[in-house]
This record gives C-alpha cells, sequence and structure tokens, in this order.
C-alpha cells in the first residue's frame, strides 16, 4: 500500500522503467475522474447559461414595455408607434414571438382605439414565450411565458404657453 504513496526523493531512488509504469496507470484514472465530473459540470454549465438567458429575456420585456410606453406618451404617438419601439428593444437580443399589446384609456377609464388628446393613461404589455426563446428549458416548461406591463400617464397640454409673462 505505502508503495503508491512514495516521497519524491525515494521516486527518484526507483528504476526508470517503475517510474513510467507508475505515471502510464495515473493516466487512465485521470481520464475516469475527468468522465465522471464532466457528466456533472456541462450540464451545470449549460443549466447556468440557459437560466442567464431567461433573466436576460425576462428584463428586456421590461424595458421594452417602460420604453414603448414612454416613447408614446406624447401628443401625435400612435399604437403602431410604440409597437414599433418595442420590438426594436426586443430584438436587440434576438426574441422570437414576442407579443405586444397597446391600451390607451381616457380620464373615465374607457378603452380608446387610438391615441388622442383624450387619452389619459397607456398601458404596454409585452410577452415572450419560453418556448421559441430558450434553448433546453421549452421542454420543462411548456408554454409558459414572461411578461411585462408598463403604464404611464398620457402627456397633452391644452393651453398655450407665453413664456410666463
Amino acid at each position: 500500500m505505502n508503495q503508491f504513496f512514495l516521497k519524491p526523493k525515494a521516486m527518484k531512488q526507483l528504476p526508470p522503467r517503475v517510474r513510467r509504469r507508475r505515471r502510464s496507470e495515473r493516466r487512465g484514472a485521470q481520464l475516469v475522474e475527468f468522465a465522471i465530473v464532466s457528466m456533472v459540470m456541462f450540464p451545470l454549465i449549460f443549466a447556468a447559461l440557459e437560466f442567464v438567458r431567461v433573466g436576460m429575456l425576462e428584463s428586456m420585456a421590461e424595458n421594452a414595455a417602460y420604453e414603448a410606453a414612454r416613447h408614446i406618451m406624447v401628443a401625435g404617438s400612435t399604437k403602431a408607434d410604440a409597437i414599433a419601439r418595442a420590438n426594436e428593444v426586443m430584438g436587440r437580443i434576438g426574441a422570437r414571438g414576442v407579443l405586444i399589446e397597446v391600451e390607451a384609456k381616457d380620464k373615465d377609464g374607457v378603452f380608446q382605439s387610438e391615441i388622442d388628446d383624450s387619452t389619459a393613461r397607456i398601458r404596454v404589455y409585452v410577452e415572450v414565450p419560453l418556448n421559441k426563446n430558450s434553448f433546453a428549458l421549452a421542454h420543462f416548461t411548456g408554454n409558459k411565458t414572461l411578461s411585462a406591463t408598463s403604464t404611464m400617464r398620457f402627456e397633452s397640454y391644452d393651453g398655450y404657453y407665453d413664456g410666463g409673462g
């Protein structure tokens, strides 16, 4: 048993043939250790990358909803402008199958088909399907989606500003 745990000085005193044999025996053990460790490590690395991608998708969905709502909260904007802005933001990371909805309400809470001067609130909803945007997670999550909503007040000014004089 102690013959395998020789000190370096004692190892040098052994004949070269014995030293070579012990190194070659160890080479096979390293391969077996790598095979065992890699079966655990590689799936962990890929899972970490997958969860980072999902976190990035969620963050970009929130950012797309905010950017789109911020973009159309001023007079003269349309719902199509908001959809284009949200698609632009989600396109930065290559998101596929993104659903974007834009709602406008007047001061009484009634939905409007278009944005005009009577609009009081704007809501942008962004939904990202995981099954089209993840590598392996879709096999475990089914048809789950990530969603984000941003609601803002519409800014308009009815009067004329004369400079405060």
